[in-house]
């Protein structure tokens, strides 16, 4: 079922509001010494950078005119801001966190010796159960940052023997062997292979179910065979995952906020 429309949207900083069908919108205006007009919508909302010499009735009627696409784009942004709303966390004892297609929860015991969860890279002939413990060495009052990170350079660790031995498992299938298996935190890649042979991988990839974590292994092993994405490429990849199409749907999925 689709959200409701919001009757209104509104940038922190507005100075201007126009009616958008029956949708307002109000939108922060700058002037400058541009010469054209220009619309931008981001986590804010709508920002219009206008020539110093523009007038009202042009402005709005290029709003106007840009009216659907206007629209479209803050619908988007209300909606991601909902879906983070959704899923933040309260990073403390019991948050759960999905993981290998599981879950892991968290337990905060400043008596054991070091955080401690399951072995995830043994535990790969089968997706995580659906609750596993993991405890880290903190006091049930932590402050949620510190939870937070603690966690992270738990999954860290993990991700890193992981990607290791998948990498391990599908090279010889692919004929090639990567000269170093390493972590990466980019913002807009899942992985990279070098013409050295380096394969880096984003450790957020743990929060996927192991076919997609596989998927982007293959992926980047099968450049060390074809450093482009032509039919060659492609063939190597299908010969490991025939279902391709599915991974890179579930990749294209917006992370959670809390991934961030």
């Amino acid at each position: 079922m689709a959200a409701p429309w919001p009757d209104a949207f509104s940038h922190p900083e507005a100075t201007h509001r126009v009616m958008l069908g029956t949708t307002e919108v109000a939108y922060h205006l700058r002037r400058s010494a541009r010469t054209t007009l220009g619309l931008r919508v981001d986590d804010q909302g709508l920002c219009v950078s206008a020539p110093l010499r523009a007038r009202p009735h042009d402005i709005e009627h290029a709003l106007q005119a840009k009216a659907r696409w206007i629209l479209a784009k803050l619908l988007q942004r209300h909606e991601r801001q909902r879906q983070q709303a959704h899923e933040h966390l309260d990073w403390g004892p019991g948050t759960r966190l999905p993981c290998l297609g599981g879950h892991l929860v968290l337990h905060l015991d400043p008596t054991v010796r070091c955080s401690t969860g399951p072995a995830l890279h043994t535990q790969l002939a089968g997706p995580l159960p659906s609750e596993q413990p993991l405890r880290l060495r903190l006091a049930p009052d932590s402050p949620p940052e510190a939870v937070r990170q603690t966690t992270a350079r738990w999954l860290q660790l993990q991700a890193l023997a992981v990607f290791q031995q998948r990498c391990a498992h599908y090279a010889p299938r692919l004929g090639v062997q990567p000269t170093r298996v390493a972590l990466t935190s980019a913002r807009t890649r899942w992985g990279s292979a070098t013409s050295q042979g380096v394969i880096r991988l984003h450790w957020h990839l743990l929060h996927f179910p192991l076919a997609v974590l596989d998927y982007v292994v293959v992926h980047e092993l099968a450049h060390l065979r074809e450093m482009n994405h032509g039919p060659a490429f492609w063939a190597w990849v299908h010969s490991q995952v025939p279902d391709a199409a599915a991974c890179q749907a579930a990749l294209r999925q917006k992370r959670p906020a809390w991934w961030r």
